[in-house]
């Protein structure tokens, strides 16, 4: 089998005529590529064509995450690359029964005899081929198709150790287990070529950890010399086997002690190689040649060589994200983890801390313990993780930064730079004025992702979780009555916030505010500095508040909305005053935000529905504040329309509204009252037995039993008309102004 690369520089540099002369030449000299397709100057990649098809019944069981980028080979003798990292082999080849014997297929001979292709992989070159040692050749990462590879290369060992097995066990020797042998000898080659004047290299390996069994398997001829090898058999009992053989007669015990220090991509390349093996086991050695011959001769693939890792996320995600699943946070943790770390031993430390930290929370525990690190974290999810970059990076770089695309890691990068750079200016500038004191260690991704990724993280997941006590200034239960009630109201702040961030799109920006709030209060309440943790919660907590409702409600552009939230980053930064960032100058801005209550359609969209539980529930925990009653911080609530959308004929409600007033004050805020899900779905049923839900009876007897003091008042009414509602939005507005004034 045979893969062609063929660069941009290269399709440049000559013309079509020359070109096609060029795919003349190669066409005679390697019969085995049947076709070949027109060439764009402007492409990053030279294309084979076959058709293609899977050896399910290996490929499926195999196909599993090996968890960590693979890192490929290849040699450039001339133009090409011989490639022995077969993709594909025909669904039809192989047919078994239940008990496993090969059954003739009528599809076999037409597959024996017709080429494939399994789609395209996506690699990008690195930069770290050392042509002196390894002569002639690049080095690439592997974007799309490392399961493909790294499980196919398996195939090919297992198929050596087949020849080579049966070659050793062949009584008297002869011909046919010279042949048998030379056929072993020819994959290895294959696998791991071997030169005289350069070092030998196989052509996939992953990263140096999950490397420690595809190494073995792909090249355990090569370990030792031939002496070795014997002697190690004959200690081992396994004279005439391959050096593999011993892994498939471990007994439980052994395969626990062999697996249990090394990665768990490491165990799943041991199940699929053991698997393969033994499903090879299964074919004569006709059979099995065939199969050989079939890969390097009928298998070919199309490789995507795009010149930037950018343009290759690209290619991957519009492909609807086959292959392995990698998002733009896993490039920006092998930044972290291995570019910007210098030791060994950190790099995979951070990685396994960022791994566990990564882990789905449905999954992990709770405080699990991580051996690597010894050191407790909480599973917060990839997501999360990325999110919290996205949020924490914008603060730093005063910039908007785009999700869902590519063009975030490279500002992560920038912002990681940023990080590491002002940190190790504070640790020089430190050591100038410790004169000669002990050199502290400069600042690295191990230390970027302690400090940074790690604490953003978790402060994201409890704030979007609702988890307030994980918080150090919200879990001191203190028994001063001052600080008591400081701590309901910020959770009672943060409550909403956090539901308002969630319901409307506009003031989603508002998140980047609340992380950087919550971890500043951390880092003061760590520290004692009570002064700054009360000016962070007592100013800059209502001023969060009040414009992300202004967000929310009258919907600003996006240059508006960072505007603002950048002010206030500022504000923080530099402890200014607040009327330095306009803190509620405020009565145009009260104004403004009165009018835009009133305007907006609360009850016409399911948003809209969620922003006024939200609105509702803070003004209804601001006034049992006020009166020191228990507010139900942990209920689900949702919104009632007291007047319904669709009114019955003949009804109260038809009586009492006209058609006019009824579209004008339908979607109001005074319209909706916040309830309880259990209350709601109470009044679906339809309450008392013989009620009209949609009565004003009906709701009466639901709004009693809620606990909200807007919603209990209601009950106080003998109809809701025009009047009521119109009484009941001016309330709701002055209320506005007392929850969020100067």
């Amino acid at each position: 089998m045979f893969l062609f690369v063929v660069h941009t520089q290269l399709c440049m540099c000559v013309s079509q005529t020359e070109f096609t002369s060029l795919l003349a030449y190669m066409t005679t000299k390697f019969q085995n590529l049947v076709s070949f397709a027109a060439i764009n100057s402007n492409a990053c990649f030279f294309e084979t064509f076959a058709s293609i098809n899977c050896w399910r019944n290996i490929y499926e069981r195999a196909a599993s995450d090996y968890e960590c980028r693979a890192v490929i080979h290849f040699f450039f003798p001339t133009l090409i690359a011989h490639s022995i990292s077969i993709i594909s082999l025909p669904l039809t080849l192989l047919a078994f029964d239940e008990k496993g014997s090969s059954i003739p297929s009528p599809m076999q001979q037409q597959s024996l005899t017709t080429d494939f292709e399994l789609s395209q992989i996506v690699l990008v070159p690195t930069s770290d081929w050392d042509a002196t040692s390894l002569g002639l050749g690049n080095r690439y990462d592997v974007y799309d198709g490392q399961q493909r590879l790294v499980t196919l290369n398996l195939l090919l060992a297992a198929l050596r150790d087949s020849f080579q097995s049966e070659a050793d066990s062949t009584v008297g020797g002869g011909k046919r287990a010279v042949a048998l042998a030379a056929t072993a000898k020819e994959i290895s080659s294959m696998l791991k070529p071997t030169k005289v004047r350069k070092e030998d290299v196989l052509r996939i390996t992953l990263r140096k950890r999950d490397n420690v069994l595809l190494e073995k398997i792909l090249s355990p001829q090569n370990e030792s010399t031939d002496e070795e090898k014997e002697e190690q058999a004959i200690s081992m009992g396994t004279a005439g086997e391959t050096p593999t053989a011993y892994l498939s007669k471990l007994t439980p015990k052994e395969r626990n002690e062999l697996l249990s220090p090394l990665s768990l991509a490491n165990a799943r390349i041991f199940e699929n190689f053991l698997h393969i093996s033994d499903r090879l086991s299964l074919l004569s050695t006709r059979e099995r040649l065939r199969m050989l011959d079939y890969i390097v001769e009928r298998v070919h693939f199309l490789v995507c060589i795009p010149e930037t890792s950018r343009i290759a996320r690209n290619i991957v995600m519009s492909q609807g994200r086959k292959g392995m699943d990698n998002e733009p946070i896993d490039d920006f943790k092998g930044l972290v983890c291995f570019r910007y770390t210098l030791e060994e031993k950190d790099m995979y430390q951070t990685f396994d801390r960022w791994d566990a930290l990564a882990a789905e929370p449905t999954i992990g525990a709770i405080g699990e313990t991580l051996q690597s690190s010894e050191q407790t974290t909480t599973p917060v999810g990839r997501d999360i993780i990325s999110a919290a970059c996205l949020l924490r990076s914008s603060a730093a770089l005063r910039t908007k930064i785009r999700g869902g695309g590519a063009d975030e890691v490279y500002e992560w990068e920038r912002w990681l730079r940023h990080v590491l750079w002002l940190q190790n200016q504070r640790l020089a500038e430190e050591q100038e004025t410790t004169d000669g004191g002990p050199i502290q260690a400069s600042w690295q991704g191990k230390d970027f992702f302690s400090k940074e990724i790690e604490p953003s993280s978790l402060a994201l997941y409890h704030f979007r979780t609702g988890n307030w006590d994980e918080f150090n200034f919200l879990a001191v239960k203190s028994k001063k009555a001052d600080e008591q009630s400081r701590n309901i109201r910020v959770r009672v702040q943060l409550n909403f916030l956090r539901d308002m961030i969630a319901s409307a799109g506009s003031a989603k920006e508002a998140e980047i505010l609340a992380l950087e709030l919550l971890l500043r209060a951390q880092e003061h309440a760590a520290a004692g500095d009570d002064a700054l943790l009360f000016r962070y919660l007592d100013e800059f907590l209502p001023l969060i508040e009040r414009w992300s409702l202004w967000m929310a409600l009258s919907r600003p552009s996006p240059m508006q909305r960072h505007a603002r939230v950048f002010a206030i980053l500022d504000a923080m930064e530099h402890n200014d005053s607040m009327g330095s960032v306009g803190h509620s100058s405020g009565y145009d801005d009260m104004e403004t935000l009165k009018e835009c209550m009133n305007n907006y359609k609360f009850g016409a969209t399911a948003s809209g529905k969620r922003l006024a539980v939200a609105i509702l529930n803070r003004m209804n925990a601001y006034l049992m504040m006020k009166d020191g009653k228990e507010i139900p911080l942990d209920q689900e609530s949702a919104v009632d329309a007291i007047l319904p959308e669709k009114i019955p004929k003949g009804s109260d409600w038809d009586q009492n509204w006209t058609e006019e007033h009824h579209e004008e004050w339908i979607h109001c805020l005074g319209n909706l009252a916040s309830i309880s899900k259990t209350g709601a779905r109470g009044g679906r049923r339809g309450g008392k037995k013989g009620v009209d839900s949609t009565s004003w009876e009906a709701k009466v007897n639901i709004y009693k039993k809620e606990a909200w003091p807007l919603t209990r008042e209601l009950t106080d009414l003998d109809v809701w008309n025009v009047d009521a509602v119109i009484d009941r939005q001016k309330l709701l507005v002055s209320l506005l102004e007392l929850i969020w004034k100067k």
